[in-house]
């Protein structure tokens, strides 16, 4: 059906022959899809993969139009080539296949994508029959290519790619160690994205620039989590995510859409993007997430790190607010503490936040009005709540939060509140 490529790209050659064979065989089987009541591409796909000589009979009962030679044909070379795989010496390590259910169902993949694809190609008046078939091979050869070195790559895993929102990222990647990392979205990445849209949703929502890479071997979740609320700490501005997309290590197997984690998510439309464009910005970063790595289980810091997440997916300004005032008393409230609070915490958080006596007086007169505004709103009173006192409470949230969590001593939380008390 199709000519070798440079016996230099294909590794081997009878696995390409026979895959070559196979979609010849179902191409033309299925020549006339089955109607939607015989259920998806992939369903109609699986049946014949699946099927026996018998079953073969029932197909033609309900399709009298489809050939007996030809969907006998599609049983012939998929037995073929499952024998072939079977002996080949390719990766049996996960998330490879090892069992021949495992490469039928590898299989089904392929054949799925090649079908969907010459469908695509059918519906485009511009191509004539010699140009479809031209491209349809090039695709073919372009797309087992790809499959082959999934076949012989020892170290491939699964993994989740997360978009990024509102986000304008360095040309380098910020790498964490681990193959976890944020880097621009790559060109199949974001066809493979834009695919699984389309399945689940009828089409693509966002167009992602950078994404948060991980492999799905690990605790992903707290991974992505971790380096959301480093981007958060690093510097001013809003980032978050809207959804997650487990991709496979079977190159032609579509990503299923995840929701992200909670603490991760992202509604605040029209705020100002991050911007991390230098070295030294990128480097704060990864210090950043390592610090949190090891500092968030202490108890005061796990809730106050949350709260502050949690103020990013809120539409209303004044859950906001105080979401980031929860986030500020449990940084700044001695542990079963009493008295009188807004002066406890305004004069704490004005000697983290200003060196300058004449400053710390300035920013704990604000911080006092501030928190009068906070009182307000859980009272029930009508408050016309400025966008920029949000801003100004959330930047001093974050401040704080990077303060405490850089603390060798952040374990300490009694400690070091005494000796912000203590301060002069």
């Amino acid at each position: 059906m199709t000519k070798n490529p440079d016996s230099g790209e294909v590794q081997n050659k009878r696995l390409f022959e026979l895959i070559n064979n196979v979609v010849s065989s179902f191409v033309d089987a299925l020549d006339k899809p089955f109607s939607s009541e015989y259920g998806s591409p992939q369903d109609r796909i699986r049946t014949i993969a699946e099927a026996d000589s018998g079953f073969v009979a029932e197909i033609l009962l309900k399709r009298p139009d489809l050939n007996n030679k030809k969907l006998s044909r599609c049983l012939l070379e998929t037995k073929r080539y499952l024998q072939s795989i079977a002996k080949a010496n390719v990766s049996r390590n996960p998330p490879h296949a090892s069992t021949q259910e495992g490469y039928r169902e590898e299989l089904i993949s392929f054949l799925e994508r090649m079908l969907r694809e010459r469908g695509h190609m059918q519906s485009r008046r511009s191509f004539r029959q010699e140009g479809l078939k031209r491209h349809f091979n090039d695709f073919l050869t372009k797309e087992y290519l790809r499959y082959e070195r999934y076949l012989y790559d020892n170290s491939a895993s699964d993994f989740v790619i997360c978009p990024l929102e509102n986000f304008i990222g360095p040309r380098k990647m910020i790498d964490f160690g681990g193959r976890l990392e944020i880097r621009k979205i790559t060109q199949d990445e974001f066809h493979c994205l834009a695919e699984a849209q389309a399945r689940y949703e009828g089409g693509p929502t966002s167009y992602p620039e950078f994404v948060i890479y991980t492999p799905s071997n690990g605790d992903w979740m707290k991974d992505v989590t971790t380096i959301l609320t480093a981007l958060r700490l690093v510097k001013k501005g809003a980032v978050g995510l809207k959804r997650a997309y487990y991709g496979y290590a079977l190159p032609s197997r579509p990503w299923r859409i995840l929701e992200p984690p909670v603490e991760t998510r992202f509604f605040k439309e029209k705020s100002e993007a991050l911007y991390v464009s230098s070295d030294s910005e990128s480097k704060d970063v990864i210090r950043l997430f390592c610090t949190l790595e090891k500092t968030r289980n202490a108890g005061y810091l796990s809730v106050a790190l949350r709260r502050s997440n949690l103020a990013y997916q809120r539409d209303r300004p004044e859950d906001r607010f105080i979401d980031c005032f929860v986030s500020l008393e449990s940084l700044y409230s001695k542990t079963g503490g009493q008295g009188e609070v807004t002066h406890k915490i305004s004069t704490r958080a004005s000697r983290v936040l200003a060196e300058k006596f004449e400053n710390r007086q300035e920013k704990r007169s604000r911080m006092k009005a501030l928190y009068r505004l906070r009182s307000r709103i859980v009272h029930g009173d009508q408050v016309c709540l400025r966008q920029e006192d949000v801003e100004e409470l959330e930047d001093i949230a974050r401040r704080s939060l990077k303060w405490f969590i850089d603390r060798d001593d952040y374990a300490n939380h009694n400690k070091i509140i005494d000796e912000l008390d203590l301060g002069s």
